[in-house]
């Protein structure tokens, strides 16, 4: 009777311990509703084809090479919380939260702020914005529109500086023959 509980308890750890496996990604498709993932499994056969499940808002493609954990429930095999150790950001402070990838990107909320650190573009596509603070730039700022401040515009002050006169000794002195552009 021991030996029959042994063999049962044996297959049931078995199928236990088979329910939560991590695997290395081979492969990703992002063409459809749902990323597939390829991996590798402990036999070395490769499983294609297997759903990734993320949060609902929160989106990626994980690089071939990063690890995934694989769930088997009902006999269905999904892919959830792939981590890549190659890229992940060491020593944030506790209780910050980052987003990265692996060209070095990031957007940090810590005790300090909100950091982006990118050497690429930053594109916001926006309706109208508004800041509330102040806002330090130190490089040069471009604007397709006019710019404006609490009494007035850029091009309101163009427009009289360019037709403005003084009265020098007597006589009136002409508009300014450079116009402010």
């Amino acid at each position: 009777m021991k030996y029959v509980y042994q063999r049962l308890l044996s297959r049931l750890r078995r199928r236990i311990a088979n329910m939560i496996n991590r695997a290395t990604i081979t492969g990703v498709d992002t063409s459809n509703g749902v990323t597939l993932l390829q991996f590798a499994s402990k036999a070395g056969q490769p499983d294609d084809g297997v759903a990734y499940y993320e949060l609902y808002g929160f989106t990626s493609t994980p690089l071939v090479g990063a690890k995934v954990l694989v769930l088997c429930l009902g006999g269905y095999r999904i892919a959830v919380c792939a981590t890549d150790s190659r890229y992940r950001i060491k020593n944030l402070p506790n209780g910050d939260v980052a987003v990265y990838d692996f060209r070095g990107q990031t957007i940090t909320l810590s005790a300090d702020g909100v950091t982006i650190d990118t050497s690429l573009a930053l594109t916001v596509n926006a309706g109208d914005s508004t800041f509330n603070g102040n806002i330090k730039a130190t490089g040069n700022i471009a604007a397709d529109g006019d710019l404006s401040d609490a009494t007035g515009t850029v091009q309101a002050m163009r427009d009289i500086y360019n037709v403005h006169t003084q009265q020098v000794s007597g006589t009136t002195a002409a508009a300014p023959t450079v116009p402010m552009a």
